[in-house]
């Protein structure tokens, strides 16, 4: 289970399917080390992690987590696992076009402004606020 979700050979189905029961196991075995360090006066009750993660997992907080820290993966986390649950069915890989009427007519022109400045960004392909190594030494 080291391979990252969204690159997973048999893709996203396929790893979540490979990843509950390892997930169950961890789990499982995190509640016996919390239970140990609770008796031991190491861990208070409120101090556990394990109930946290499984709602995590549960709620698919994970993915919305997962997409946030791991932006060249947003697409295919959001179109395949959080879309649907944040919308309702409709969504996809081509569920943004039937998301735009989500969106005001203010809100597509602002949208369709931004991406062309972007655009425009892209094709200067400038940095800025980065100074260039030899004039930073």
């Amino acid at each position: 289970m080291l391979g990252r979700p969204e690159t997973w050979d048999g893709g996203l189905d396929s790893w979540i399917k490979e990843y509950e029961p390892r997930l169950e196991v961890f789990l499982k075995v995190m509640r016996e080390r919390e239970d140990a360090s609770i008796a031991s006066g190491l861990l208070r009750e409120d101090q556990r992690l394990s109930g946290h993660m499984q709602r995590s997992w549960e709620t698919g907080d994970f993915w919305v987590i997962y997409a946030v820290r791991n932006s060249f993966a947003f697409d295919a986390i959001f179109w395949k696992l959080l879309d649907k649950k944040s919308f309702g069915p409709g969504g996809g890989w081509d569920g943004w076009k039937s998301r735009m009427n989500l969106l005001t007519e203010e809100e597509r022109a602002d949208m369709e402004a931004f991406v062309n400045r972007k655009m425009e960004e892209a094709k200067e392909r400038t940095l800025h606020g980065w100074e260039p190594l030899e004039k930073a030494l």
